[in-house]
């Protein structure tokens, strides 16, 4: 349910497939499950007598956009991560087309654990197994593990760029290097060496490197000793008349939108192969904003490079003519060229408006429980705080920000949104003044993109490009 949402797309299939797999074998139930009873195994055919006791997921989740905390709150990871005290290397993608880039969220709560390593990335669910990450993945697994110096067999190494194009059709990828540790003869010294790297690896413009476009591999890194990064500065940046985007509050103004769903297509890889993302140059359909259907914001031409990590949040003054309303937020590149680069987005119904103890000023916290759901006032403005996905960005010197606000769709491969609109709500932003709407970015302080050029329009992997066009409202 992003932003209480129901994902009617990857989430619902996902979990059909799993009830689905909880059936007894060996009339039903996972291939391995039918296989082992047909093949006599006893003690898998006595555990097939206890799968009905398990829980109808599908019954549970699909008509509850609400959370019921005795079930949520201890299967939720963001509860079980304070209590991880061993060794842990996690790598994730920002763009993950399957279970999105929320679970960033949650890494706040390893902050207790000294010997935490995070990489994160823009990407695809397959990307966690690229050539950027694997080796020092690798080398975590020898040394935690195993308690062995790690030496990557030769034919790992060989035969990767094979690999990599089964498992991306068309995409490149940069070569596997070697550990650093291959020569060492303790595995207790490279320990000592390894637990000197930095804690937070933000791999950047991954697709973009020489092996060619889409290509799995990133071409340069941002290095942090903890998540959410110290450096990071909450900028505001107000919506203005015109569809202007600026660091200064402008004059009091509003814009209006119809939030229709059917204005865009649902997918941006709809009714395509599964692993289609994967690729090294996806068929993604990406369509623009709908003339009249959604609002769009954009900076002037950025004088340096603005490099983003974390959460955002989307502080829109809002006045419905709907007790309710779906929202999505996309923030996205304006590139010199008249092109533009999908960065990430946000959802939230407005009912669920209601925030957390835990929110700050970049990380809005709803708490999605039926007792704090709201209608939208009738002809009032009211504050609503979307937010915005984690991801790591870097805006070029030259390129503007932008933000839109339009129905749920059209912005992802697989997910779907069950919807409450119909394509007739009217939806009235507030600009300036009193109710200032804003998008609040998490700004790396001192970052930049290290000198590296603007990465070609459809390189960067998990992230959609379309030729600009404006909004409605100018932006």
């Amino acid at each position: 349910y992003p932003g209480g949402i129901f994902n009617s797309g990857f989430a619902l299939s996902w979990i059909k497939e799993r009830v689905a797999d909880a059936q007894p074998a060996p009339a039903g139930g996972q291939p391995y499950a039918r296989a082992l009873v047909k093949q006599g195994d006893k003690g898998c055919t006595e555990n097939q007598r206890m799968r009905l006791q398990t829980q109808d997921v599908l019954a549970l989740l699909s008509n509850n956009p609400f959370r019921t905390p005795k079930l949520f709150n201890y299967r939720a990871p963001d509860y079980w991560m304070s209590k991880i005290n061993v060794p842990t290397f996690l790598v994730g993608a920002f763009h993950d087309e399957q279970t999105g880039g929320r679970f960033v969220e949650s890494l706040g709560k390893l902050e207790d654990n000294d010997r935490v390593w995070l990489t994160l990335q823009n990407g695809v669910h397959v990307d966690a197994l690229g050539p950027s990450t694997v080796t020092q993945w690798f080398e975590f697994l020898k040394l935690y593990v195993a308690d062995e110096v790690p030496v990557l067999p030769q034919e790992i190494i060989s035969l990767s760029g094979a690999l990599y194009g089964q498992v991306a059709p068309g995409a490149n990828a940069l070569p596997v290097v070697q550990s650093r540790f291959a020569g060492y003869t303790s595995a207790a010294e490279a320990r000592a060496v390894f637990e000197k790297d930095s804690r937070v690896r933000l791999l950047m413009d991954n697709g973009a490197s020489d092996a060619g476009l889409g290509s799995i591999g990133a071409t340069w890194e941002l290095n942090a000793d903890q998540w959410p990064i110290s450096e990071v500065q909450p900028t505001s940046f107000y919506l203005g008349a015109g569809g202007a985007l600026s660091t200064s509050s402008p004059s009091a103004g509003t814009a209006e939108y119809t939030s229709d769903p059917k204005a865009r297509p649902e997918q941006t890889l709809g009714g395509t192969d599964e692993g289609a993302a994967w690729a090294g140059q996806p068929p993604y359909n990406w369509a623009p904003v709908a003339a009249g259907k959604g609002l769009g914001w954009a900076t002037p031409a950025l004088t340096s490079d603005v490099v983003m990590a974390g959460t955002s949040s989307f502080d829109v003054y809002l006045k419905s003519s709907a007790k309710d309303t779906d929202l999505q937020v996309t923030l996205s590149e304006i590139r010199p060229d008249g092109q533009e680069t999908y960065v990430q987005n946000g959802w939230l119904r407005a009912s669920h408006r209601k925030l957390s103890s835990e929110s700050t000023v970049l990380s809005p916290d709803p708490t999605h429980l039926s007792k704090d759901a709201a209608r939208m006032p009738a002809g009032k403005f009211t504050l609503v705080r979307i937010p915005i996905f984690p991801v790591a960005h870097a805006f070029r010197a030259g390129s503007r920000i932008r933000v839109t606000l339009q129905a749920p769709g059209g912005d992802r491969p697989r997910w779907k949104f069950a919807t409450i609109e119909k394509g007739s709500t009217k939806n009235t932003v507030a600009l300036g003044g009193a109710q200032a709407s804003k998008l609040v970015l998490p700004v790396f302080a001192g970052a930049n993109a290290k000198g590296t050029p603007l990465p070609a329009p459809t390189a960067l992997r998990g992230e959609p490009n379309r030729a600009y066009t404006p909004a409605s409202n100018g932006g």
